[in-house]
Parts: structure tokens; C-alpha cells; sequence
């Protein structure tokens, strides 16, 4: 079961940001408090997003996978794309903004686990990675990507977590990567990446450009003749979707 440490200890622990000399407290209370005020006046305008609960650590202290920059790939010895957990690439912290309870906050050090599908932020001491609260996130912009939260209540049925929306218009384009954790090799494996297509308030994974244009079957002849002309490759399907479901949005008018 997951342990989270409360935001007590980080308070507690956050004093070397904190520029008024402790005074001689009477109890532990007045001490917490004290140390709780000199906190918010160092976070200044950024304590609501320093506050939450601490990222708890994984099964067997295992290190988890990250959101990697965009454009960053591994090859494996077949030429085939892979992810090194244990490459310096993952787990690095990017500065983006983010939208926080209405509330874009800037120069934000931000990662997203692909694990446990959180999002977290690192405190000014780079001391603490504490956990957004996801109903909460607006977007997050780092590591090249625009992301946001999907609920369980959306009216677009996906299931719910932070996807990388690679484009947005009347359709939409979402990207989603995972992992899952193998009790026997005590490892994080299946490794995945999925794409989906929202369009008319429905979503639709996709893995191939026969599927991007059944989606479209519409407009298929004229999409077939783009993506010809354009020399669109959907073996990266993360440059390819975004391209021709914009194409979709203007020949629609939508």
C-alpha cells in the first residue's frame, strides 16, 4: 500500500527558506506553527502548489519511469525503440507552466510517473516531490508536451488519467504512455503507448494509419491524397496523427 508523507514534514523540514529566526516557542504546537508561517512566506504566491502530500514510494523501492522529453528516443540492439529506466534521461525534472485551481504558475519543476500516473512538482529546496492533486491541474506544459487530466466523468469515455494532447481542435489528438509492475521479477514492465483520436465526443485508439482512416472514412479519399502529397510517415505516429487530423478539421470546416 502506498505511504504518503504529510505536508507536516515538510513544513517542518523547509527551514532554510525561511529568513525570520525561529523565537522560543512554549509548546510543539506554536513551533509547528511558526515553522508553517515562515513556509508560506517563502513559497509566497506558489504555497498552494507546494503543498500536498510527498510522492510515496514505489513496491521494493523499485525506481519508476517517467515522461521523457519530447523527441528523446533508445534503441535497443535491434534497432527498435525502447525505455531504460535506469537511463540518467529518466526521472529528470523540466520547468513548464502550470495551471493549478485556475491559476497558471510559471518556471514550475514538474514530472509526470508513468507508473502511477501522477504528477508531481519539486519544492524550492529540491527536497520534496510533492503529488498534484489531478482535479485540480489545468494543463502542465514541460518536457515539450501540453498535458492535462481526464477524468472518469468526461464525456469523451477514456480511461481517466494525464494524457499528452498533441493537438487541439474540434478533433483532438491524445497520447497516453504506462507501465504496469510484475510481482515475479519485482521490475516495471509492458511498457506502452497509446494514441486516441477524439472526434463528435468519442475516442478511438488507433495504431495505424488504416485505423486513423476508418476514423475519417468520410473524408478518406482526400486525406489518402495528403497524406501522399505530403509524404506523412505513420510509423511516427506522434508527428503523423496530429497533421492529418488538423487536415480532417479543415476539410470539415469544423
Amino acid at each position: 500500500m502506498k505511504k504518503h508523507c504529510i505536508l507536516f514534514f515538510l513544513i517542518c523540514c523547509l527551514t532554510e527558506y525561511s529568513y525570520a529566526q525561529v523565537t522560543k516557542a512554549e509548546n510543539s504546537h506554536e513551533l509547528i506553527n511558526q515553522y508553517a508561517r515562515e513556509y508560506m512566506e517563502s513559497a509566497n504566491d506558489y504555497a498552494v502548489v507546494f503543498s500536498g502530500l510527498d510522492q510515496p514510494k514505489l513496491i521494493n523501492n523499485i525506481k519508476s519511469a517517467y515522461l521523457r522529453t519530447k523527441g528523446y528516443k533508445e534503441l535497443d540492439d535491434w534497432g527498435y525503440e525502447t525505455y531504460n529506466i535506469e537511463s540518467s534521461a529518466n526521472g529528470k525534472f523540466d520547468e513548464g507552466d502550470l495551471l493549478y485551481d485556475g491559476v497558471v504558475y510559471p518556471k514550475i519543476s514538474m514530472r509526470l510517473d508513468l507508473y502511477t500516473d501522477e504528477l508531481m512538482v519539486l519544492t524550492p529546496n529540491i527536497t520534496y516531490r510533492i503529488v498534484l492533486d489531478p482535479g485540480r491541474v489545468g494543463y502542465a506544459n514541460f518536457n515539450g508536451y501540453h498535458i492535462i487530466y481526464v477524468p472518469s466523468n468526461a464525456n469523451i469515455k477514456l480511461p481517466k488519467g494525464y494524457y499528452q494532447q498533441l493537438y487541439s481542435g474540434s478533433s483532438s489528438v491524445l497520447r497516453k504512455e504506462s507501465f504496469s509492475y510484475n510481482r515475479q521479477s519485482e521490475n516495471l514492465v509492458n511498457w506502452t503507448r497509446k494514441y486516441y483520436i477524439c472526434k463528435d465526443g468519442i475516442s478511438y485508439n488507433v495504431k495505424n494509419k488504416k485505423a486513423v482512416l476508418k476514423v475519417f472514412k468520410s473524408h478518406k479519399k482526400e486525406l489518402e491524397r495528403y497524406i501522399k502529397d505530403t509524404g506523412i510517415n505513420f510509423n511516427d505516429m506522434e508527428s503523423a496523427l496530429p497533421l492529418v487530423v488538423e487536415q480532417y478539421d479543415k476539410l470539415t470546416g469544423k
